[in-house]
């Protein structure tokens, strides 16, 4: 019996982590709204709560490492505080309880999203530096010259300590990773809801068009389920930002407090990944166009602030430099500083590599536009082609045919517009690598949807509601057969084969079973080192990819960091 009642827990892993994660972001979501005295929906409530959840686990990094008593101690901070906000609470769930139709629809495509998340993460970079930084954080408090170890650690991106708090690794005795399947929950069934009520409607619009388009996007990301990779969110929360600003009537009406949540998550998201970084083009904009009063100009500055504050302080900790690799910001001048050079060439190893992936990385990395561009461009599949030529052109043909026909781009369609124009020119200049940008281009290419308004009736005779309910069913069926591709079908279907008596855990990485780590000393440090190998996958710690006789401890443990031996 207790054998039997293990291996159901065991089996609800995945499901307990995201219940748990869940709970804490619609809980901050809801402290947020107190505090800044506004009313969030219920995504925007969910990805504040996600953003103001991540700033704090990120502040705590500073102190102590990120184990699973601190997430008790958030447990139960969030069960107190929703204690005294249970009227609160109620009126949330009674309004999700009035969509049941949606969340049947959802359902098909959430239980295929949380099989796939019991498979073992398949991003390589997971292998090489993701988990490795999840567990540093997990086991130590933020290290000085992290990054001396391994370049990729002083990436920093935010989303990690998020992993360390709700990974329950002391539980299961390993990683959870459910944060990416939290997220993707909720926008897949926010994207659905908006279709549901465009559906109702009885038309095909743009509005529904450009929620179809959005779906497919988010869907699209079932392959980052199963990894603890920053892409899913860089490119699902720029996606959703721009897709949802809030409407009105006279645009020229909205307040700066209707843009809070549009703000807030845009900070947000360049913590995770600084790709996406044009998407400061969308808070400028919105400062400086809305009407507001100093207070609450204050209060978004400060709440700004704040969500940057801890993450800058874990690069510099980490790196020494407060935007890594990006050595022309270059203001401290510690001992664990990561040297000039390598930082140079971890950034040009990125825009190299995104340039031209292979031996050539190097060079593409010094070469003028011109030179590698035909590279690059030859090297992308046709369809790519057509999907970049699109986007870029997209802005401008509505920008062209609103000039000629004398028919006013509204505000908020120009910053739609602006914005992911921007963040692909941005893209194209910094590392063209298509998943750094999925989020610009996909936007900047259905950007004639926020333009141009059509109807179209669904259905040419009267049918009843339930017959429209049940062909609604079926049409997205029909759209989740499409959308997942026969890869990621295989993967699913093979691993509930192997998986047929009972679904076990996550899998953990795969470690190739002729790959051996060996100890060595280098100087004062013992250190794990991959044979054959550039990635350290979850093996204990230190490991690194490569030796580096350079490298020291700049005390006797760990904690007190890495540093380069000063010539």
């Amino acid at each position: 019996m207790r054998i039997l009642l293990s291996k159901k827990i065991i089996y609800a892993a995945i499901l307990i982590s995201s219940i748990l994660s869940l709970y804490i972001f619609i809980s901050f979501g809801i402290l947020t709204e107190r505090i800044l005295k506004v009313k969030f929906q219920f995504t925007d409530k969910v990805l504040i709560g996600l953003s103001v959840t991540n700033t704090l686990v990120s502040l705590v990094s500073l102190f102590l490492p990120i184990t699973v008593s601190i997430l008790y101690i958030v447990l139960l901070f969030c069960s107190i505080f929703l204690y005294f906000e249970r009227e609160n609470l109620k009126l949330l769930i009674f309004d999700l309880n009035r969509k049941s139709i949606v969340f049947i629809i959802t359902f098909p495509f959430l239980l295929s999203a949380l099989i796939f998340s019991l498979n073992p993460p398949f991003a390589y970079d997971s292998g090489l530096y993701h988990i490795q930084s999840i567990k540093w954080i997990q086991e130590y408090t933020v290290v000085p010259g992290l990054a001396n170890l391994h370049g990729r650690f002083g990436f920093n991106s935010n989303i990690f300590t998020i992993f360390a708090l709700t990974s329950l690794k002391e539980i299961f005795k390993q990683e959870i990773f459910s944060v990416n399947f939290v997220i993707y929950s909720i926008l897949v069934l926010h994207s659905i809801n908006r279709m549901y009520k465009a559906f109702k409607q009885e038309r095909f619009t743009n509005f529904f068009l450009l929620n179809s388009i959005v779906l497919f996007l988010v869907l699209e990301q079932f392959i980052s389920l199963s990894s603890p990779t920053p892409d899913l969110i860089s490119i699902i929360l720029p996606l959703y930002i721009l897709t949802n600003l809030p409407k009105n009537e006279n645009h020229s009406g909205l307040k700066l407090e209707n843009y809070f949540a549009s703000i807030i998550l845009s900070v947000y998201t360049i913590s995770v990944k600084l790709a996406t970084v044009p998407i400061c083009i969308l808070v400028l904009l919105f400062i400086i166009r809305c009407k507001f009063d100093g207070k609450k100009l204050l209060i978004l500055i400060s709440a700004m602030f704040l969500i940057l504050l801890p993450w800058l302080v874990r690069n510099v900790i980490l790196s020494g430099y407060l935007i890594y690799p990006f050595p022309t910001i270059d203001l401290f001048n510690f001992d664990w500083k990561v040297p000039l050079d390598s930082v140079i060439s971890e950034k040009l190893s990125i825009t190299g590599w995104a340039r031209n992936p292979g031996e050539g990385y190097k060079e593409a990395a010094q070469m003028k536009f011109w030179e590698w561009f035909p590279i690059w461009w030859n090297k992308i599949s046709k369809l790519n082609r057509l999907f970049i030529l699109i986007s870029f052109l997209s802005p401008i043909f509505v920008l062209i045919y609103g000039l000629f026909k004398k028919v006013k781009v509204d505000f908020q369609t120009f910053v739609i517009l602006l914005t992911s124009w921007a963040g692909v020119i941005f893209w194209i200049l910094l590392a063209p690598d298509i998943r750094f940008g999925k989020a610009f281009l996909s936007v900047s290419a259905i950007s004639p949807l926020f333009y141009f308004d059509f109807r179209i009736n669904f259905f040419p005779i009267k049918i009843s509601k339930t017959s429209k309910q049940i062909i609604l069913v079926f049409i997205f069926i029909v759209i989740s057969v499409f959308l997942i591709n026969r890869r990621t079908y295989n993967r699913c279907k093979r691993f509930i084969q192997e998986n047929s008596a009972f679904f076990v855990r996550p899998k953990k990485i795969e470690i190739p079973q002729n790959l051996e780590f060996t100890k060595i000393q280098m100087n004062d440090l013992e250190i794990f080192l991959p044979a054959k190998s550039d990635r350290c996958y979850d093996h204990e710690l230190p490991c690194m990819p490569y030796k580096n006789h350079n490298l020291i401890l700049r005390g006797k443990p760990l904690q007190s960091g890495f540093k380069y031996i000063q010539n």
